[in-house]
């Protein structure tokens, strides 16, 4: 039943949350009461109170979050992640499939500067590593291998897909210490698309520019020599997230990239 005050609040709310995050929990408690007394309304099966309670929570979690048994404001946690990011998150390794991931590997390898190696955990796979400070690697493995869930709830292992897709959906921005000419070569050489192209909106200066790498033509990796990863990082830093919400920017994003059909 309703609250009359924070104080009559149960104790594992009272307890664990601060004095505005009870009262968000309290309004919310007693304006469900109102709102969802006609079954009708609620989940098939719930009652007032368990309604009440969900919706409350809800509410409370829209503006805080909980790290470890304390209950913070959310804007504080997400400047406290944000800062966190800045000083050093990043992607140290992916994984792409290859018909042929040896040779796959050893062109990328070429391309980091780095060596090529075999990828012990899974048999005919192999690594690119390109000998940075981060550990920069690129991991190739055949292309019927998938990564999945043990019914055990193990860690991950190797499945097969007896029919992999021609393409894939993923590509990974690759920085490397060669110039767009240099990288081009490298795929012509292999018979691979590697064409340099601008991306930004339809008819308009591009944001930064980057080089279309097809892995055996089936796989996209967007390489980039130095000049073009800092006009990558000096557009992303100066991003105006807005336009990203922006319909008419939209628009001429994907004009860009829509398939055209005849």
């Amino acid at each position: 039943m309703p609250y009359r005050t924070t104080d009559d609040l149960p104790p594992r709310v009272r307890d664990h949350l601060s004095a505005h995050a009870c009262e968000i929990f309290l309004e919310a408690f007693n304006r469900t009461y109102e709102d969802y007394a006609d079954p009708a309304k609620r989940r098939a099966g719930a009652s007032l109170e368990e309604t009440a309670n969900r919706i409350a929570w809800a509410a409370v979690k829209r503006k805080y979050i909980k790290t470890g048994d304390r209950w913070g404001p959310a804007d504080e946690f997400t400047a406290s992640r944000t800062n966190r990011q800045r000083r050093g998150a990043m992607i140290h390794h992916v994984s792409i499939p290859a018909h042929e991931p040896r040779h796959v590997a050893e062109v990328l390898a070429e391309l980091m500067g780095g060596t090529c190696h075999p990828f012990g955990p899974l048999e005919g796979a192999f690594i690119a590593t390109s000998g940075d400070a981060h550990g920069t690697m690129i991991e190739v493995y055949p292309e019927r291998a998938t990564l999945d869930i043990p019914a055990s709830d193990d860690q991950v292992v190797f499945g097969e897909n007896a029919a992999p897709p021609r393409t894939w959906p993923f590509h990974v921005l690759l920085s490397v210490q060669l110039e767009a000419h240099d990288i081009e070569s490298i795929g012509a050489r292999e018979g691979w698309r590697a064409k340099t192209f601008g991306r930004g909106l339809q008819g308009q200066k591009p944001f930064f520019h980057v080089v279309e790498f097809w892995v055996e033509n089936r796989v996209m990796i967007e390489v980039v020599s130095p000049s073009m990863a800092q006009e990558y990082k000096d557009f992303m830093q100066s991003l105006q997230l807005p336009m990203m919400n922006d319909p008419e920017s939209l628009r001429l994003m994907r004009a860009t990239h829509t398939m055209k059909t005849t």
